[in-house]
């Protein structure tokens, strides 16, 4: 399947991180971004986060 994504979808994001998509999507929504990562709301509501930023960092999250 080919997308135009201008980034990864929540699931793709919390798998690197290898937490559930549901972590993600109410942290943005408590605190307006996940882990420092402020996603772009596409046209279709979902929401495509920066592929670039999202590699957590090593030794876990801090």
């Amino acid at each position: 399947m080919h997308t135009n994504t201008p980034g990864l979808s929540t699931n793709q994001l919390a798998a690197q991180f290898m937490v559930k998509p549901e972590s993600v999507r109410s942290a943005y929504c408590r605190d307006g971004h996940y882990q420092g990562l402020r996603p772009i709301r596409l046209p279709n509501g979902r929401l495509a986060w920066p592929a670039a930023e999202a590699a957590p960092t090593e030794g876990g999250i801090e």
